[in-house]
């Protein structure tokens, strides 16, 4: 079953499908994006297995579009507790940054999730080297909940929640 589209203001947040692999290895191929997503730019088969194809019931990946433009990425995924919550994140192409789309992607998907799923928290999780990225979140409404240090698979980071209620 495919995800149905999800509207926002001014952007329209649409199913990822294998069509979309190239504008996917553009994103994640970004040097600003790859030095937080592992280190190295991602192959095609990694791109295709994380993001493409057949739909986890607990991650939902989706191409973010501004006027027929596909312009970032952004995923949802349910909490490991199976809790009422869970995590999302969000890539933006270089040029579309620093425009408010982040913004209204980030409220379209708190909204849907809040209506649609019935969450009652949602986190992220930015680097500590990314002070840019902790300032987003934070303006919109993320708080700080636990530094992580000890995780092993990358460096420390914040883990940051909000209530879609905020």
């Amino acid at each position: 079953m495919t995800h149905p589209t999800i509207e926002g203001d001014g952007v329209v947040l649409r199913p990822a499908m294998r069509d979309d692999l190239g504008t996917l290895r553009a994103l994640f191929g970004d040097p600003g994006v790859y030095e937080r997503w592992g280190g190295a730019p991602m192959p095609d088969s990694e791109i295709s297995a994380k993001y493409l194809g057949s739909r986890s019931p607990s991650v939902e990946c989706f191409i973010v579009e501004e006027g027929g433009r596909a312009v970032g990425f952004v995923q949802y995924h349910v909490a490991d507790d199976g809790g009422a919550g869970g995590g999302m994140d969000l890539v933006l192409s270089p040029s579309e940054r620093g425009r408010g789309l982040g913004t209204a992607v980030v409220e379209t998907l708190v909204r849907f999730v809040a209506r649609h799923l019935g969450w009652e928290r949602l986190t992220v999780d930015p680097d500590l080297s990314n002070p840019r990225g902790i300032h987003f979140w934070r303006t919109l409404g993320f708080a700080p909940v636990r530094l992580v240090t000890d995780d092993g698979q990358r460096e420390p980071y914040w883990l940051m929640e909000r209530s879609p209620s905020h």
